[in-house]
């Protein structure tokens, strides 16, 4: 299996949380992990995008929204 982000291979892994343990694929390279129930998530996602909808705890509308421009330069000194 390839990973999405990277094109780099993926291998097989155990991860264990607050639930039961699951199998799951994580990159060699970026450390993506990937598992069916991740991939469903991930679909549905872009489905209600692809449809203009939100769905309950859409992320991708926080890391979209326009900032304020800053106030600091690159290196936090203030332009005023």
């Amino acid at each position: 299996m390839q990973c999405q982000r990277c094109n780099v291979v993926m291998f097989r892994e155990r991860f264990y949380g607050p639930g039961d343990p699951f199998w799951g694929w994580r990159c060699v390279l970026c450390g993506n992990i990937s598992d069916p129930i991740i991939l469903e998530n991930r679909n549905q996602g872009a489905n209600l995008a692809a449809k203009g909808k939100k769905g309950k705890g859409d992320t991708w509308a926080i890391f979209s929204r326009k900032r304020k421009p800053s106030r600091t330069n690159q290196r936090g000194v203030s332009l005023r």
